[in-house]
């Protein structure tokens, strides 16, 4: 390396492919580094260091991980190149693995978890002076009854026992019940799986929806753990485009036509409503639309509805969240964000049961091998959480908009005066996307608001959407979010500035 490089460094073997020879310099760097330390090795695999120049070029460029064989200090390709790859960007970490047993190539393309490189950031402030704006959490406890149900019973013997796969029954019961009167989900013909919060919900589903040979959709900007379930479970993820200019944030319908023409192996389409990370909130004509491209071309819809309950227009959280329902729709739901019960881990599938339950069943497969069940005391704080007359929607409600809704109102305006050129959403969940000023590169924004300004948001490109951030508002008090706001729009305005 010289002094305008940075280190990457790899764990890899090297392979021959066709497509091999003619690798750019910019995508493929050291490989004749490697041969004398191969001669040192024993073994087939070696460690590499690449010296990646600080370029625009190399920063953009994949970075080939492949394999090899080795023996008599020369290396003899194999016969395959696995073709996953890793945005490079200066000083970043790509690969680290050990050199005799590295980790899967498929969980190695996985995006590194962008909430833990968040919380190092933050850590790394020496005086700890940072409001975080950026984990999509709520600043209130679970209702009361919630708690004092799960006092109650935390040394009955059921809370810990396993219970049936699918959670217990009488949760169960009361979620068919809000779901048919608050979702339009038919009582009578939907199947409802308790999950350890909605990312596992959402992980059931990838592994029992799609194949690894197949196709899954998202449209940018999407939530980063979808696209990381899909990557975990070798499904090639798609990218479509989402409508910013117009402010809608709607999927681009069209283009996802378009994909279903040119491509056969679409198994499953991904919405987030209301989304995460915009903040917009579909219309039911934009769901239909895709519902019916998926219906009439094999695939699956799978909707996350976790922000049901966060919903700004006059009128709309009294009509209720309205879902799709059919049999190739699968929705979402959580309690984390609503009830404020994040750390308790309760989410939940709803399905239809006209094809007589099939989906069920493999659904079970994957819950049996994972969790087994839900936790049983977070599933008893959540039936509490949803049939106790002291809490329920209209509790949910009061929180939304006694906390939520006016913090809301305080980001927005600073982001504006920040001098944003265009934000996205408002309409619904806790977030707002916001087109930073000046200098599009979103990491390194991300990181100059902590360490100057001492106010945390998370970098677009984890959504699929570089120069954009990632804002929530929902996770701080009153107080806390108007120094949040002040820090954001100076902030902003330095950024524009340098």
């Amino acid at each position: 390396p010289n002094s305008s490089s940075s280190l990457v460094h790899c764990s890899m073997r090297l392979s021959y492919s066709p497509t091999a020879t003619t690798l750019s310099s910019a995508q493929v760097f050291g490989f004749a580094q490697c041969r004398q330390r191969q001669r040192q090795q024993s073994h087939s695999q070696t460690a590499l260091a690449y010296s990646v120049p600080a370029s625009e070029e190399a920063r953009s460029a994949p970075l080939v991980v492949c394999y090899a064989s080795q023996s008599k200090g020369r290396i003899h390709p194999s016969r395959r190149l696995y073709r996953y790859s890793r945005i490079v960007r200066s000083g970043r970490r790509v690969v680290m693995a050990s050199s005799a047993v590295p980790p899967s190539v498929r969980i190695q393309a996985a995006d590194d978890p962008i909430i833990v490189t968040m919380r190092r950031l933050l850590q790394a402030r020496e005086d700890g002076d940072v409001v975080s704006l950026a984990q999509g959490v709520v600043s209130w406890a679970p209702p009361e009854c919630a708690l004092v149900a799960a006092e109650q019973n935390v040394r009955a013997s059921f809370a810990s026992s396993y219970g049936n796969d699918d959670g217990d029954e009488e949760l169960r019961e009361a979620i068919r019940k809000k779901l048919d009167e608050r979702n339009q989900l038919p009582y009578d013909d939907t199947y409802v799986m308790v999950t350890a919060g909605a990312n596992q919900a959402f992980f059931n589903c990838a592994v029992a929806l799609a194949d690894s040979q197949s196709k899954a959709v998202l449209f940018a900007p999407y939530y980063f753990n979808h696209l990381m379930a899909l990557q975990m479970t070798g499904v090639e993820t798609v990218i479509g485009p989402s409508r910013l200019d117009d402010g809608s944030g709607a999927p681009d319908v069209q283009w996802l036509a378009d994909t279903f023409k040119n491509h056969d192996d679409v198994r499953m389409v991904v919405l987030c409503n209301p989304c995460n990370p915009t903040g917009v909130v579909y219309d039911f004509d934009t769901l239909q639309a895709v519902s019916n491209l998926c219906k009439e071309n094999g695939a699956w819809l799978v909707v996350d509805n976790t922000y049901e309950d966060f919903l700004y227009a006059d009128g709309a959280f009294e009509a209720g969240h309205k879902c799709l329902a059919d049999q190739h729709v699968v929705n979402i739901f959580s309690m984390s964000k609503g009830y404020g019960m994040m750390g308790w881990r309760v989410g939940y599938i709803a399905a239809s049961m006209k094809d007589g339950g099939a989906l069920s069943e493999e659904l079970l497969k994957v819950q049996d091998t994972c969790p087994i069940c839900a936790n049983r005391l977070a599933q008893r704080a959540a039936l509490a959480a949803l049939t106790d007359k002291s809490a329920g929607p209209s509790w949910v409600r009061s929180n939304v908009e006694e906390v939520t809704r006016p913090n809301q109102q305080k980001v927005l305006a600073a982001v504006r005066a920040g001098g944003a050129p265009n934000v996205v959403g408002g309409a619904g969940a806790i977030y707002l996307m916001v087109n930073i000023p000046g200098s599009q590169d979103d990491m390194e924004f991300v990181k100059f608001m902590i360490k100057e300004y001492g106010v945390a948001v998370i970098p677009g490109v984890a959504h699929g959407m570089p120069g954009w951030i990632r804002v929530a508002y929902a996770n701080v008090d009153a107080e806390i979010c108007d120094e949040a706001c002040r820090r954001l729009e100076a902030g902003m305005k330095a950024w524009a500035a340098l």
